[in-house]
This record gives structure tokens, sequence and C-alpha cells, in this order.
């Protein structure tokens, strides 16, 4: 992000096209860093690519997953990751899984990501679920917040994460 817009401009979402490749391969990156902080799972490999890295299979056109990229003026400022169909990491009874939200950190607490988030599930309505890893207290506090305005929305305690369930309608 190499200037901020105007605080009063929209965020805006849209799906991942082939120019976008090397901004979300570093913007990535920057996302399981971030991660790092809340456990083991996320290290560094022996040539510098943050693990687990799931990059190649989002960008699979031939999954069931989606990349969609978030912009704020001109800046690509965060991108989502979403499941549908015969996702794997998808609950049965739910229609679309959020598995990666991500905002650039120059571009958090300006409510670019609620903006971004709500944008995204007016696309897609349908039940939706999210999850967020205990130790995460920003995304659990950013999530129950902006999910509270939600309806049928569910928040089931597991062993590592918090899961989220509610309804987007267009």
């Amino acid at each position: 992000m190499t200037t901020a817009p105007h605080l009063h401009q929209p965020a805006s979402v849209r799906p991942f096209v082939s120019a976008d490749a090397a901004w979300f391969d570093a913007a990535y990156q920057l996302y399981l860093h971030d991660l790092s902080e809340f456990g083991g799972a996320y290290q560094l490999d022996d040539s510098g690519v943050w693990q687990p890295d799931y990059r190649a299979f989002w960008r699979d056109p031939t999954t069931t997953g989606s990349v969609w990229i978030f912009e704020w003026g001109r800046a690509r400022v965060g991108f989502a990751c979403t499941g549908a169909g015969d996702f794997p990491y998808k609950s049965d009874q739910c229609d679309v899984r959020l598995a990666e939200f991500f905002i650039l950190r120059g571009a958090r607490r300006l409510g670019v990501g609620g903006q971004a988030a709500a944008s995204l599930f007016r696309r897609i309505p349908g039940l939706w679920e999210l999850a967020v890893l205990h130790e995460n207290a920003g995304a659990l506090a950013f999530w129950r917040a902006f999910l509270n305005q939600c309806d049928g929305l569910k928040e089931i305690a597991g062993a590592e994460d918090v899961v989220f369930r509610f309804q987007s309608v267009s």
C-alpha cells in the first residue's frame, strides 16, 4: 500500500485474477507470519517460505476454493479465501467457509476489514462458517463485533478455535 486513500472511501472486493498472483504470494506470506504468533503450526521452512503454504491450492481453478482481493482506493489491501461445494474443510450444513481473511497492517483499524467482509458476504448469500484460533484475541474481537449484526449467529467453541456460523444475505 503506497498511499492511504481517503478514510471515507469504501473498500471493495473482487475475484482474484492472474495479475494478482505476485501480490497474493507476498501477502499470503505476511498472513502466515502474522498467524505464527498464535502457535507452532506456522513456521519458516528451510527455504524461507512460511508453512503451511496453501497458495497453490487457492490459485488452482479446478478446486472448490476461491481467492478474493480487497481493494481500498486503487491499492490492494487484503484477501480472503473461501470454499464452497465439496470444499474439504467446510461443514456439510454450511454453504461457504471463509478459510482465510487478511488485511495488511497499514489498513487495519480503519474500517476496511469490516467493509471488505460485508461486501464479500453480500456477494455470496447463504450459511457461512469461519474459525478463529482461541489465541488470536484481535480476530476474535473483530469477528464477534462484526458478526453480531448477522442473522442466525452461532458461536461454537472447539479445542483450538472458535467456529462462527451465520446467515449472509445479498
